[in-house]
């Protein structure tokens, strides 16, 4: 029981790591965007 709630809380945790990962990644592909656009526009 408390190893399934320690996992749990574990599992949590990691998805929320993987999401800001993810958010962080998205940002960064937006960022580069805008940048080949300005380039492009140039």
């Amino acid at each position: 029981m408390f190893y399934r709630y320690k996992s749990k809380k574990y599992i949590e945790k990691t998805h929320f790591a993987n999401e800001k990962n993810l958010i962080q990644k998205n940002d960064k592909r937006h960022i580069s965007d805008k940048m080949m656009s300005i380039i492009r526009q140039k």
